[in-house]
């Protein structure tokens, strides 16, 4: 929300600045078009009142001693020039006598004091629209009416002998400024409309391709906060939509993250607690064992009966044990004492810790390569192999192992012609507790992914046959424990 307010208090700023600018330049423009319009006026006015000069008086005509007798010149030299823009003129003498103005009372009388008159008689070209306080100002006009005063030189043969005054009505232009800045005014007036209407359309899409997929997200990011995993539902197809997607991704790899988290944390409590049971199991289970030995040792001629039963009895309570030490295995800390092995050896010296029946046949194809590893570790990790691949194939079969070395790293592969792993199981295998047998405990191929890893290697299994590869190091880096 806090994104959205400041971004229309970012758009309203902006119409207003835009309106502000429009009007600003529309004045601006304004004024400098009047001024350009009068000023091509007053060169117009210039030109004609010059020309008429030129065309009805003579030189002698600016002489001071004669203005008298020239009344009648001079009258229809203003007849001549008279237009609706022109209100009055006065001609002045070089002395600075005016010497003739329909204003008759200045007629005669020396002004030659005038700074606008001694301006115009040096060949420049005064201009002025406080012209109130100047005499001959004609009187037929209102005093407020604001009249447009020029003093120019009037010149024969480039010699300045007078200086003429002409009184112009703006009024003439009124009009046509008025039209003109009505068009000025208009044509701002249709850029700020444009404008807030471009602003708007640019506020909408900006709004709706990142301003509210962005509120979105935040949203999301929110529920996020509370526990809800749910996706942001952005649907866009700019940077806003990629950010969206990985977003998404994002919350799908949290989602399973915090499961995994909850799913490690409950595997954690079940390896305490099977922890606990299996060290008070494991005594318990040395004395049966250790009875039954002994019971054979003291009646060695028992009935071939008793001996069978005593015989199921052991193979039963080492079964349990092997069970009971797999789940030792996995809940403990893989501590590695790590020397260097025959891989052969360790091989065969798994083979002692199973009951093999005499179905099942094991073929060994392996060179007395050495690693450096803990081969007591290695010896759970094949026996828990071995006897996955009895098991699936139902005590009757073939299991072919062969090792081969390559460069840095040793290979073990395992074969069994069992009917192979459920492809829906494949991908699960090494999880803990994960078992497709009906009283397994599955955390024995786990703790074999647990101690190959700690070894630095890896392992895998495949289908067709089946099949499980384990890849070791030849030499291993010891960690501080080991």
């Amino acid at each position: 929300m806090r994104i959205r307010t400041t971004f229309n208090l970012a758009f309203i700023i902006i119409v207003v600045f835009g309106i502000f600018l429009a009007v600003i330049i529309s004045l601006l423009l304004s004024d400098t078009i009047t001024k350009y319009l009068v000023d091509i006026k007053k060169d117009r006015v210039i030109d004609t009142v010059s020309a008429e000069i030129g065309a009805l008086l003579k030189r002698d005509d600016f002489d001071p001693q004669k203005y008298a007798e020239k009344q009648e010149e001079f009258s229809e030299f203003a007849q001549k020039v008279k237009t609706p823009e022109i209100a009055g003129i006065n001609l002045w003498s070089r002395d600075g006598t005016i010497i003739y103005s329909a204003e008759e009372y200045v007629v005669g009388k020396n002004f030659s004091e005038n700074p606008r008159f001694q301006q115009a008689l040096s060949g420049a070209i005064f201009t002025s629209t406080d012209p109130l306080s100047d005499p001959g100002f004609p009187t037929q006009f209102d005093d407020k009416l604001k009249l447009m005063e020029i003093y120019a030189p009037v010149k024969f043969d480039d010699n300045v002998v007078g200086v003429v005054e002409i009184y112009v009505t703006p009024a003439y232009l009124d009009d046509y400024i008025a039209k003109i800045n009505g068009v000025i005014f208009f044509i701002a007036a249709s850029f700020v409309i444009a404008g807030v209407i471009l602003i708007t359309i640019i506020n909408w899409s900006i709004k709706r391709s990142i301003i509210t997929p962005l509120e979105k997200l935040r949203q999301t990011a929110d529920k996020i906060a509370g526990g809800d995993f749910t996706l942001a539902s952005v649907e866009s197809s700019n940077e806003i939509g990629i950010f969206a997607k990985s977003f998404n991704i994002m919350i799908e790899r949290l989602e399973k993250a915090r499961h995994e988290v909850v799913r490690y944390e409950r595997l954690a409590t079940i390896g305490e607690i099977s922890a606990s049971i299996a060290h008070n199991l494991k005594n318990p289970l040395s004395i049966i064992l250790n009875r039954v030995q002994l019971l054979k040792m003291e009646n060695a001629d028992l009935d071939e009966k008793s001996a069978r039963h005593l015989d199921i009895i052991s193979r039963a309570v080492q079964k349990m044990d092997f069970e009971v030490e797999q789940v030792l295995e996995h809940v403990r800390y893989v501590h590695l004492s790590l020397e260097e092995a025959i891989l052969k050896d360790i091989i065969h010296s798994s083979l002692d810790r199973i009951v093999i029946p005499d179905t099942v046949k094991i073929t060994i194809q392996s060179s007395d390569t050495r690693i450096l590893c803990d081969p007591v570790k290695l010896e759970i990790v094949f026996a828990n192999m071995i006897t996955n691949s009895i098991q699936a194939m139902k005590n009757v079969g073939e299991i072919r192992i062969r090792t081969f070395e390559r460069e840095d790293d040793v290979v073990i592969v395992i074969e069994d012609s069992g009917p192979g792993i459920p492809a829906r199981a494949l991908p699960r295998i090494f999880e803990p507790l994960f078992t497709t047998k009906m009283n397994g405990t599955g955390l024995g191929l786990a703790t074999c992914k647990n101690i190959v890893e700690s070894h630095g290697g890896h392992i895998s299994a495949r289908n067709e046959p089946t099949t499980f590869t384990i890849e070791l190091p030849k030499k291993i880096i010891k960690n501080k424990d080991g």
